[in-house]
């Protein structure tokens, strides 16, 4: 199952990319296990959330306890 989610996914994408159709964004709660769903906020975007992180979680507290989801 995660093998052809996988294809097909890819297929999806390559033909939405061919089609002129395809947007960068990704909502987290759709997303596959591999895919990048921050990159679809922005480069600034996602630099912002990263320097974030850094100042209110140094120590990646939150990175180590939390299980599952996509981690920053």
């Amino acid at each position: 199952m995660k093998q052809g989610s996988a294809e097909l996914q890819s297929w999806v994408e390559t033909t939405a990319r061919e089609r002129g159709l395809l947007h960068p964004f990704i909502y987290m709660n759709y997303a596959l296990v591999g895919q990048k769903v921050y990159e679809g906020i922005g480069v600034d975007n996602l630099q912002r959330m990263k320097a974030t992180k850094l100042k209110y979680d140094p120590e990646n507290v939150f990175g180590r306890i939390w299980r599952g989801g996509f981690k920053l």
